[in-house]
Parts: C-alpha cells; structure tokens; sequence
C-alpha cells in the first residue's frame, strides 16, 4: 500500500472505529472493521485481484448499490463476492468527499450493528446547535451545528457593481461545505457578477423584479418565479433590468474549483464581462469597487 493510501486508510479507521464496538483485523488479506468482533461492515482493498481499484466495499440499505451504480459508476461499482448480499463498492481513487465517505461508513454500520448499538451512534453524532453572534452588522453563525437565522437579520455584504446579498453563513467552520447560497438584491442595470462558467452547477430562482439572463451569448428576459438552470460550465450573468430591484435567490455547488471568465460582447455591453479572457476571480474583479459588509437595507425584502 502507498503512503498515500496508508494516509486514507488512517482516515477511515477513525471513522469506523469511532463507532460503538467496533474493532479492525484482517479478514481475506485486507483490513476489515466489524461490530462486536463478529459481523463485518467494511474492507478496505487495494488492486483486490488485479482489478487496479483502492476501494472499499461495505454493507448498504437494499436498493442503494443499483442507484448508486446507475448514477455514478466511475466512482461506485459492485464488488464480487458480496455484490449479491447488496453491498456497494466505493473507489476512494476517483476523489474523496470525507463528509460523504462517514455518511457511507456509518450507513454501511447501521445495516449490520444491532438496533442499540445504531440509537447510541446516532446520540453520539447529534448536532448541535450553532451559535449566532450580534456584530455590527448583523448575526453571524460560529462553528458547526444548525440554525435559524432571519434573512434581515444576517450580515449583508455590499458592492457598488454587483449590489447587496448575504449568504446566511459564517467563516471557517460555520462556511457551507457542500453548496453555496445567497439572495441578491440588484438595482436596475447592475449585475449579479462578472460573466462566467465554473465547474460546478448553478441554479437561480428570481422573487422579484425583472432582469436579463445573458446566457451563451444570448439575452433573455426574467421575471418573478423564472427558475434558471445552468449545468456546468454554461457561461451566463443576470443583469437588473426595469425600474424596480431585481432579488433572485442563487444555490451552486462547491468543491469544484474550475472557472473561466470569457470575453463576451453582450456581457461587456452590460457591463458584467471581462475585456481579456482569466480564470482568476480576482483578475476578473481587479477593476471592481471593494465588497463591505453592511445591516440589511428596509426595503430590500418584501414582507
């Protein structure tokens, strides 16, 4: 085994020996990590036979290994031997997504740990609730954990280009992991951002006013309750347009860092382009006015 897969191998044995009673010893020349000495939850297995793979194959709730399969099969394959009892193969050579791997681990656990032994897991990994703490302008999360927060209670932030937004999320710990979120409020003629494509998906929901989508070089007009989807890489900007403010809700997913600002004469006509082609966010905003964290505006939100 590599250096690098002895890495994530110490990684999943904390994981799965976190678990109550569990212990590891090789089973079928592979480290194996079982409930009480007896049942087996997972393996992890380098080139098992040949086959080239660092994965692991571990117990799964009936019907997830095909799904899984279906929708990702670079990543998840069923494994031999015990393929048929349902268990699910997951390449840990594709990729990893630690948050996603505990989930698998601990699901793989629940399929064979006694019932008790799945309520005491569960208490263990209860989240707890975030605090939110008064700034100057406004409450901002802290650590881990769930919270509500009222939308014009949270930090905005402000640019003289793109408007005002807030994306209900703190730093560090308390920042989103998995997607990014914010609902924006722009006057008319400015734009949510610089005219772009990234790796990951994007998706928008405008609440109110009217704007212009600019998308693969085209224009089309928005209003109240136009979803837009944008797969990855679908270059696109939302442009304010009318005479009221525009608020659109925007969700994409992090992780993926792959961005590309073109040069596009439409989005330069409406002052949301670059004038040379980067794929450095901040050369694409070298030229805009700094983004200051503000109080929510009145007005902003409708009741």
């Amino acid at each position: 085994m590599k250096a690098s897969e002895e890495g994530v191998l110490d990684k999943i044995r904390e994981i799965c020996l976190a678990l109550p009673e569990t212990n590891e010893r090789v089973s079928h020349g592979a480290p194996t990590f079982f409930v009480r000495d007896r049942r087996a939850f997972l393996m992890v297995l380098t080139n098992h036979h040949g086959d080239g793979r660092f994965a692991i194959w571990c117990a799964a709730a009936e019907g997830n290994q095909g799904v899984l399969v279906a929708a990702d099969p670079e990543r998840f394959f069923r494994p031999p031997y015990v393929g048929h009892r349902g268990w699910l193969g997951v390449r840990l050579d594709r990729g990893l997504d630690w948050d996603e791997l505990a989930g698998i681990a601990e699901d793989a656990y629940a399929e064979v740990a006694p019932a008790k032994l799945v309520e005491a897991a569960r208490a263990a990994g209860e989240v707890k609730e975030a605090q939110l703490t008064k700034t100057d302008h406004g409450l901002l999360p802290e650590g881990e954990g769930w919270y509500v927060l009222n939308t014009k209670e949270a930090v905005w932030r402000e640019s003289a280009e793109f408007g005002r937004y807030t994306r209900w999320e703190g730093k560090d710990e308390a920042r989103f992991r998995e997607i990014g979120i914010n609902i924006g409020v722009m006057q008319p003629g400015q734009p949510a951002c610089m005219y772009h494509g990234e790796e990951a998906q994007e998706n928008f929901l405008v609440l109110a006013g009217e704007g212009i989508l600019i998308v693969e070089g085209e224009e089309r007009p928005l209003q109240a309750w136009d979803f837009v989807h944008c797969p990855p890489w679908t270059k696109h900007v939302i442009v304010a347009a009318g005479s009221e403010p525009l608020v659109v809700i925007a969700v994409g997913g992090r992780g993926k860092p792959g961005l590309l600002y073109p040069v596009d004469e439409t989005a330069l006509k409406h002052g949301a382009g670059v004038e040379r082609e980067t794929s450095d966010g901040d050369e694409a905003y070298a030229a805009t006015s700094e983004v200051v964290s503000i109080e929510y505006v009145d007005g902003d939100l409708t009741p």
